[in-house]
């Protein structure tokens, strides 16, 4: 199936709700992700996606504040993800999730548009503040 190739527009938000995109290859990682920003980040909405493809697909029809991806991942890599975001919009922020510790991968991923970089394995100490820091905050997204 081909990737919606469609030109996202600005964030999606709605009266104060942000949007997360998590996507991973790994429905273990994925749902941890998810369930963490849920239950411990206020005014949000996780949405998800298993493979390149579908994460461009949810990307494009929901807009998100932030995508949270690994970079190793079916149909296409975590750095094409990245690079496609930032051909279309440079104000949704991206974290990139990955097993992948080497200099090179993360001089790739921030090359490509990464706003932020985190080596698994990664709990809510580490993954919570990342979240918050590249949120918008609930105040500027009402107005």
């Amino acid at each position: 199936m081909q990737a919606d190739r469609s030109t996202p527009g600005p964030c999606a938000t709605h009266a104060g709700v942000r949007t997360v995109l998590v996507t991973d290859d790994d429905a273990r990682m994925r749902r941890f992700v998810q369930r963490m920003v849920e239950l411990r980040v206020p005014d949000v909405t996780v949405v998800t996606a298993s493979d390149g493809p579908d994460a461009w697909r949810v990307y494009a029809s929901s807009h998100p504040d932030l995508v949270i991806t690994n970079l190793m991942k079916a149909g296409f890599t975590g750095y094409e993800l990245i690079r496609r975001i930032r051909e279309h919009d440079t104000t949704t922020r991206i974290l990139v999730i990955t097993s992948s510790s080497d200099a090179e991968s993360r001089r790739e991923a921030f090359e490509l548009g990464a706003d932020s970089y985190l080596c698994e394995p990664c709990g809510s100490s580490d993954l919570l503040p990342a979240v918050t820091a590249l949120l918008p905050n609930k105040q500027a997204v009402e107005r």
